[in-house]
């Protein structure tokens, strides 16, 4: 079973910070996501948020501010924007870690400007990376990654519960990253529909195919265990000391 720290683990540590992969890969986990998006003058930053409200109490857009005005904002007054640069870095460094880059907007731009950061980088570091975006609007990205540049570990996040086989031939993906986000009426639904639909099936379907599966965000002992049940081998969480005492008492 792999642990991965959703947004470097965001009940554990600032989000989407350097801080929170270098605690993660001390503590044990197996990967992180991070969200990407491309600054004004076009730098690849680390940043979930349209804006910069809810982590700096600013009001300016982030696609708006040039990479220079970023590294002048503190998250939660104290943690720098981090550069894509610096997380490749941290990725040579922890050579244990696999890194899941979320794609922030259905953008081309930031989408080659990623593959081909990625592609240029040393197999060790290049392996661990994974592409990651939502099957809708993004697969059209993921399509552009495996038709460009098929060297690279494209992930999906299929949303629903269904086609999985389908949405892998499409985007090319090597794994899948099932799940609800953290609003409480997607995770209902997910969990309601996939006893119709037939989850653990299609788990293990795209299994069969050669993907690697895990689900998210767990964020309690309960949806950690309802995400194994359904054949799932990782879990993505916020609540990184959760997930790895989860794995740590649950694996055989």
């Amino acid at each position: 079973m792999k642990i991965f720290a959703h947004r470097g683990g965001a009940q554990t540590s600032a989000e989407n910070t350097l801080d929170a992969v270098r605690r993660a890969a001390q503590m044990g986990a197996d990967g992180v996501e991070l969200d990407v998006q491309l600054s004004a003058d076009g730098e690849i930053i680390i940043f979930h948020d349209d804006d910069l409200r809810r982590l700096a109490h600013d009001n300016r857009l982030v696609s708006r501010l040039n990479f220079k005005e970023l590294r002048q904002i503190k998250i939660l007054d104290r943690h720098q924007i981090p550069h894509l640069h610096e997380v490749l870095e941290l990725l040579n460094l922890h050579s244990h870690i696999e890194c899941f880059f979320d794609l922030h907007t259905a953008s081309r731009s930031l989408t080659e400007r990623l593959a081909k950061e990625i592609s240029a980088l040393k197999p060790f570091v290049r392996e661990r990376c994974r592409i990651l975006g939502f099957y809708d609007p993004y697969s059209r990205e993921l399509e552009f990654v495996k038709n460009h540049f098929p060297e690279l570990h494209i992930s999906l996040m299929p949303q629903y519960p269904w086609k999985f086989l389908e949405k892998i031939k499409q985007t090319g993906a090597r794994s899948l990253c099932i799940g609800w986000d953290w609003n409480w009426i997607n995770r209902l639904f997910f969990k309601t529909a996939s006893p119709w639909v037939g989850l653990k099936t299609e788990i293990a379907q795209a299994q069969a195919a050669g993907a690697e599966v895990s689900g998210g965000i767990g964020n309690s002992w309960q949806d950690m265990a309802w995400i194994i049940n359904q054949g799932a081998t990782g879990i993505w969480t916020d609540d990184l000391e959760l997930g790895l005492k989860f794995r740590d008492q649950t694996t055989p």
